[in-house]
């Protein structure tokens, strides 16, 4: 059986990832039912942090483009 006729198929990739994401989870929430709460509380953490981050990178980017206007 090939998964991945194409060689190039990103597509497929991250179809197949998402089902094991998505059977972990439902797994994870069968036996522990309060995982849903600390997921939600996990990702308003990671939004958090990718807000850090974006205003870090755009910082740097600030400070190359000065260091290049001199």
């Amino acid at each position: 059986m090939i998964l991945f006729p194409e060689e190039n198929n990103d597509q497929s990739l991250i179809s197949l990832n998402q089902v094991k994401h998505n059977w972990k989870n439902f797994f994870s929430i069968l036996i522990n039912p309060n995982l849903v709460v600390s997921k939600s509380i996990l990702y308003k953490k990671k939004k958090k942090l990718t807000r850090k981050a974006s205003k870090i990178v755009k910082k740097s980017l600030r400070n190359i483009q000065n260091q290049q206007n001199y």
